[in-house]
C-alpha cells in the first residue's frame, strides 16, 4: 500500500491491526530482517561516521596544507 492521504493510511493501519489481533498476518520469514539487528545497525552508523571523519577529519587533526597555512 502507497499512499499520502492520511485516510487511507489509517484505514490501512486499523486493518492491519485487526488482521493482526485475529491471528490472520502470517509470520515474516527470517531472512526479511537480515542485517537489521541493533548490532548490524550500529556497526553500519560506525562505519559511515569513520568514513565521514577520514574525508572530513577535526579541525585539530587537519595538516597545516589542508588549513591554508603552507
Amino acid at each position: 500500500m502507497v499512499s499520502n492521504t492520511p485516510e487511507l493510511i489509517r484505514d490501512q493501519l486499523k486493518t492491519w491491526i485487526e488482521d493482526k489481533q485475529a491471528g490472520r498476518l502470517k509470520a515474516l520469514d527470517q531472512s526479511v530482517s537480515r542485517g537489521l539487528s541493533r548490532d548490524d545497525q550500529f556497526r553500519n552508523l560506525e562505519q559511515i561516521f569513520a568514513d565521514v571523519l577520514r574525508r572530513n577529519p577535526p579541525i585539530g587533526e587537519r595538516s597545516s596544507v589542508a588549513l591554508g597555512d603552507e
